[in-house]
């Protein structure tokens, strides 16, 4: 139900329209090492690669906007200083792509099926785009990572056990070319815990420390209600660009305590938190 759209020339297309369009503003071949919280604003402390030379430059900033993985933060400032229970709070499985090629595809339910086992495969997935290609197995968790280290340590055995586990499943189709997509990290999923709410988990992230970390957003799909799937990074930063453009029509509004007595709030990290 609803209308989607699908990229025909596969999503390193996305890519190659940005590196050709924004170049001015997009920088690559550069890793971002750190981001640090001064006074007023963020520093944002990257590494650029010139060939084999490696530099490190620094980019100034009043807003921050975070739209990749938990994992990769771990080791900045702004995240062991005040993010980590947000980064602890999800966990990882991999994903294992493996594609093959066969001229008589066509043959089999014409490509187009999804096909479960309780093999080592997983699923088997036809192809999208009648390019003789499909989806051997698709695996997560433990199989994914069985492929995986197969594929490194024997790359001809990879190969053979693949069109094995075809056969005994009765798919006798000839195989010409394997490819594998392999990620140890591919998707999220949130720990379990008292009381869980994931809607206020979600929501909570977007600006997940707004007393000491002001104008900075997390957009991915670790933090959203549908992870795994694009839909919840495109969730996720429709909820961020809200909660900006709330913030900035909110611009210089001076934020005033209750007035209360003293021992019906505490203040812990700079919060009011009402006991």
């Amino acid at each position: 139900q609803g209308e989607y759209f699908v990229v025909k020339e596969g999503f390193q297309e996305i890519i190659n329209k940005l590196t050709n369009k924004y170049q001015e503003y997009i920088f690559f071949n550069s890793m971002v090492i750190n981001i640090q919280k001064t006074l007023n604003e963020y520093k944002i402390v990257y590494q650029f690669r010139d060939k084999n030379t490696y530099y490190e430059k620094n980019i100034y900033c009043k807003n921050v906007f975070l739209c990749l993985p938990p994992h990769y933060t771990t080791n900045w400032d702004i995240v062991k200083h005040n993010l980590l229970p947000l980064v602890h709070s999800v966990d990882t499985m991999p994903l294992h792509h493996i594609y093959a090629q066969s001229k008589n595809i066509k043959e089999f339910y014409k490509n187009s099926f999804y096909i479960t086992t309780n093999s080592q495969l997983t699923n088997i997935i036809s192809g999208d785009f009648n390019n003789n290609w499909f989806q051997i197995s698709y695996s997560g968790g433990e199989n994914a990572r069985y492929w995986n280290r197969l594929k490194l340590n024997s790359p001809k055995q990879f190969k053979q056990s693949l069109i094995k586990c075809l056969r005994r499943l009765n798919i006798n189709i000839e195989i010409d070319k394997i490819k594998s997509f392999y990620w140890e990290k591919a998707i999220h999923y949130w720990k379990p815990t008292y009381k869980f709410n994931l809607k206020e988990c979600v929501k909570n992230s977007i600006c997940p420390h707004p007393t000491n970390l002001p104008n900075l957003y997390w957009s991915c799909e670790a933090f959203s209600s549908k992870q795994g799937w694009i839909e919840g990074a495109l969730l996720n930063c429709n909820m961020v660009m809200l909660k900006f453009i709330e913030h900035q029509i909110n611009i210089g509004r001076i934020f005033r305590p209750f007035k209360t007595k003293h021992d019906d709030y505490v203040i812990i990290d700079n919060r009011y938190i009402d006991v």
